[in-house]
């Protein structure tokens, strides 16, 4: 749809992301999906926002450079995390991470 809005082709698409046709295709029909580098790129190309790309269906954030994808589910959690200022962000940011190391380590 945003492809078609833009005026663009499959192939053109393809041609600014040097992968095949195919992929393109694919990505429109739900049977693959591209990376986050490429929807950063989709989304300036189609002048639409990620979380657009990605029909709602999930909560795009971002911050310090980074982004973050979550289950809308997650979305109330996440937009409380992210009102917290920055260096408390960053401290309870690190804390959930060094949780995770430890329990994917046992």
């Amino acid at each position: 749809r945003y492809r078609k809005e833009a005026g663009l082709t499959q192939e053109e698409v393809a041609k600014h992301l040097n992968v095949a046709k195919n992929t393109i295709s694919q990505w429109e029909n739900n049977k693959r999906e591209p990376d986050i580098k490429t929807l950063i790129f989709l989304s300036k190309l189609y002048n639409v926002s990620i979380d657009e790309l990605l029909d709602n269906d999930r909560f795009v954030v971002e911050r310090n450079n980074g982004i973050l994808i979550v289950p809308d589910d997650k979305k109330e959690t996440v937009q409380q995390l992210l009102a917290l200022p920055n260096d408390m962000y960053i401290y309870i940011s690190g804390q959930i991470s060094a949780c995770y190391q430890v329990s994917k380590s046992q």
